[in-house]
């Protein structure tokens, strides 16, 4: 039984939450837990199309529901979407449509949620149905946000795994999707751009430069595993491949690693790449960056703030890595942010089974009578209330942002016909991080008026109004203002609202009078970072804007 990476998990958050229970071991108490088969019965058809009938390449996701629900067609603004996912189990199927729009589904007979999206600038549209027909035919037509919304924003996601990461090519990991079927699934999560990150090799290079089309911009890449922290070359040269070297155990010095990571950013760059630290929080030591080197962190030109391969929740990698990220810019140095799906399973059930095999635990662990010594063990009460926590957000977020683009990276670029020109706006900062919102604040130069605006990692020395372009095809609440001193403040995003018949727009002016009510006034060397939000599916991050 493979308990590890949920046992990871679960102790990852307990230790947030200030508790430090033995999951794995709590885990390991159930030994008889076998795979369940089940046997596909029934055939659905789908066809997904945009409003003038123009076929989408789309993303399925179809969710169980419990027997006797509504059943009816909805929107990701409906409140009744949610109920899909939180059902208690995992057991839901990610799939793509061709480039005709088509797909198919094999289910049993029941109840279900199938829904078709194609990212964050189109709407979200469900049909609920209890399925007893051997055939039946769904039928979709996504519409998409106005024209106004992106704005010169490009979304794409720059981690992502291929089979070139696994045993076959010399790697470690259990992935088996090929470069067109991963470029496929980003175009169907409405990415213009992606990166394969595999690791130990650029043998994916002279495949997934082949993969253009007219939609899509593949960016060629690697991820190198130091042992001592990852590191993203982003749009090297083509087969041009950057090796660091491990050292023996006698020469793993402190001097030796920083060398080595020095020597390895500074060829990435002279390849006409740019160096991204990756995860730099994960519990893993062996991947994570060693804060012993923060003093050389600016060898790096960006770094990845929030990683895809679990929520951004209290407690996780990903938290963890913002609060790195704040106490930097407290500090007056600044990486530009980034994130990175780390996606390395494209049909997204990596934890079905350990959240089936937990679920099953604490189910047997609540039937034990009141006096039973196990419930009065540590770990055990720990992982009890953990998982009360827990598992419901984690199973909204795998249900809903789990695979390629699940986060992704939105970069602003005047024009994108190369990797040349999304990594000289990455470097500038021009980003915001998603799960689902496009957000775009963009600032006035009060100034000097003929200046073009300022945009996220951009400095001012006169600070404007900021103008916030804010879409999503799922309700939001509340907008995060951060600055300098660590002082935050919210305001509700309820009087914006406006409803565009199956997205919301949020857009309105932040204004300088509306900072300094909420006591949140500029000052010189500040800065102000923008979180967008109603819960860990449905969240952005920009990065922040500086006053000089």
């Amino acid at each position: 039984m493979k308990i590890d990476k949920y046992g990871e998990i679960l102790e990852e958050w307990s230790r947030g939450m200030g508790k430090d229970p033995d999951v794995k071991r709590v885990l390991s108490l159930d030994s008889g837990l076998k795979k369940s088969e089940t046997e596909e019965r029934l055939i659905v058809y789908i066809q997904v199309k945009d409003v003038e009938e123009k076929p989408l390449l789309a993303e399925i996701r179809c969710y169980s529901l419990p027997a006797g629900s509504w059943c009816g067609k909805l929107d990701g603004t409906d409140e009744r979407i949610n109920e899909a996912y939180s059902v208690g189990n995992l057991d839901f199927i990610r799939t793509v449509t061709d480039e005709t729009g088509y797909g198919v589904l094999f289910l049993e007979p029941g109840w279900y949620q199938i829904e078709a999206s194609k990212g964050s600038a189109y709407s979200v549209e469900a049909i609920r149905l209890h399925l007893e027909e051997s055939q039946t035919i769904l039928r979709y037509g996504l519409k998409p946000f106005e024209k106004e919304a992106k704005d010169g924003w490009y979304a794409g996601d720059i981690h992502h795994h291929s089979v070139f990461s696994s045993r076959l090519y010399e790697g470690t990991d259990p992935v088996t999707e090929t470069p067109v079927q991963i470029r496929d699934s980003m175009r169907a999560a409405g990415l213009d751009f992606g990166a394969l990150s595999d690791h130990h090799n650029v043998l994916d290079h002279e495949l997934w430069e082949k993969t253009r089309t007219k939609d899509f911009i593949p960016v060629l890449s690697k991820e190198i595993s130091t042992g001592n922290g990852h590191v993203i070359s982003l749009n090297v040269e083509k087969n041009e491949d950057v090796i660091y070297r491990i050292g023996t155990q006698e020469e793993r010095t402190d001097e030796y690693l920083r060398n080595e990571f020095c020597r390895v950013t500074d060829e990435i760059r002279q390849k006409g790449g740019l160096a991204q630290l990756n995860h730099p929080r994960d519990p893993q030591k062996a991947i994570s960056w060693n804060p012993d080197f923060m003093d050389i962190i600016t060898i790096f030109d960006t770094m990845e703030i929030w990683n895809g391969s679990k929520p951004m929740v209290h407690g996780s990698s990903s938290a963890k890595a913002v609060e790195m990220w704040i106490d930097m810019l407290e500090s007056g140095v600044y990486l530009p942010g980034t994130t990175g799906s780390d996606t390395h399973n494209i049909r997204c059930d990596d934890y079905k089974a350990f959240y089936r095999d937990t679920l099953r635990l604490v189910e047997a662990l609540n039937t034990l009578k009141a006096d039973d010594p196990l419930l009065r063990d540590k770990d055990i009460v720990c992982f009890l209330e953990d998982s009360r926590n827990v598992l419901p957000a984690f199973e909204k977020w795998a249900k809903r942002n789990l695979s390629s683009g699940g986060v992704r990276t939105f970069v602003h670029m005047d024009s994108f016909e190369s990797g040349d020109d999304l990594i000289k706006q990455m470097k500038r900062g021009h980003m915001t991080l998603s799960d689902g919102p496009l957000f775009f604040p963009v600032m006035e130069r009060t100034s000097f008026p003929e200046d073009s605006p300022a945009f996220p990692g951009d400095r001012v020395s006169v600070p404007g109004d900021i103008q916030v372009k804010l879409y999503t095809n799922r309700r939001l609440k509340t907008i995060r203002l951060l600055k300098k001193g660590r002082q935050a403040a919210d305001y509700s995003l309820a009087p914006y609202e406006k409803d565009r018949r199956g997205y919301m727009d949020y857009s309105h002016r932040l204004t300088i009078e509306m900072l300094k009510d909420m006591g949140m006034e500029w000052k010189k060397e500040d800065y102000l970072v923008m979180i967008a939000f109603d819960d860990c599916t449905n969240l952005a991050i920009a990065n922040p804007f500086f006053v000089i």
